[in-house]
């Protein structure tokens, strides 16, 4: 039988905010990226190593919630399989801060709806997050709303190997079924996490984290409602929508995914991509086949130039 939860609607979970830590407000130098880098991903190694899940009572055919477990290998369980040596572990990399960071996800279900996220979508999940010592500093287990974009970077990159689930029934009691929700675990370092900034003792300063999850459901976003999808407002395809000048074409200091008008002539960004009548010149948020009125190969949502030039 399907597990119930009832169904939370807020923004973001206070301890997956991705605030950037400020270096310059800590009396204590912040330590080198690469060289924290480097410890985190033997951490990862070796607890990857000597932790296993319980695979063996997951049933794929099931499409009920299945609770994960992971403990040490010892004693009686000295013979199970590693998780770094499942089939469903991933090895995954993203560069950031100039450092190739490496991390991993534990696929025990990809999901079987019909909707995977992007790291500028938004989410229905309900999650865990526990440090190396298998110790919870955040849960939730009612299913919340989180804004992937305003979540750290190892969350919302992990949870774009997983899809939504295929039913979302309403019970009498108020409650909500979900049934073949994408389940799993994400292992990141410190750099794609809280690095030197941790939002409790629990995590402690760089250190790596894990997260165990259950997507339930997505919602593709457009958040500054100009008509393209955020997704496509990472102009520079680093997986990154707050990527400084890259990813804010006027240099006003709002991402561009943010920001209403895009190049900051004045002229909104949605006006730009529609006709005389209001009607979207683009198909699905994809600016692709956007406007660019003077063939220079920049469409006019981006080029504060077109008027001035017409």
């Amino acid at each position: 039988m399907a597990m119930k939860y009832l169904l939370y609607t807020i923004l973001a979970g206070l301890l997956l905010s991705s605030c950037e830590s400020d270096d310059d407000s800590n009396t204590i130098p912040v330590r080198d990226r690469q060289e924290v880098f480097d410890e985190n991903i033997i951490d990862l190694e070796t607890y990857l190593s000597t932790h296993f899940y319980n695979y063996e009572d997951f049933d794929p055919a099931n499409p009920s919630d299945f609770e994960i477990v992971i403990d040490t290998l010892a004693g009686a369980n000295a013979d199970k399989i590693a998780l770094i040596d499942r089939p469903e572990l991933e090895r995954l990399s993203i560069t950031r801060d100039e450092v190739d960071y490496e991390y991993f996800v534990l696929k025990v279900r990809e999901g079987e709806g019909a909707l995977r996220p992007t790291y500028a979508d938004s989410t229905l999940i309900s999650y865990r997050g526990f440090n190396l010592q298998n110790e919870v500093f955040d849960e939730a287990q009612n299913p919340l709303w989180l804004d992937l974009p305003n979540t750290i970077a190892g969350f919302s990159l992990g949870l774009t190997e997983f899809k939504e689930s295929t039913d979302r029934v309403q019970n009498p009691d108020g409650t909500f079924t979900f049934e073949n929700s994408g389940m799993g675990v994400i292992f990141m370092p410190s750099g794609l996490a809280y690095f030197n900034n941790p939002p409790n003792n629990t995590i402690g300063q760089y250190n790596p984290i894990a997260f165990s999850i259950k997507l339930r459901t997505v919602e593709i976003t457009d958040h500054d409602g100009d008509g393209i999808l955020s997704i496509y407002e990472d102009l520079n395809n680093d997986r990154n929508l707050r990527s400084g000048d890259a990813d804010d074409t006027d240099g006003d200091g709002i991402s561009n995914f943010l920001d209403a008008d895009d190049d900051g002539d004045g002229i909104s960004t949605r006006e730009e991509i529609s006709d005389e009548d209001g009607n979207l010149l683009i198909l699905n948020g994809d600016p692709s086949t956007a406007p660019d009125s003077d063939n220079d190969g920049i469409p006019d949502y981006l080029d504060n130039r077109t008027e001035a030039s017409s």
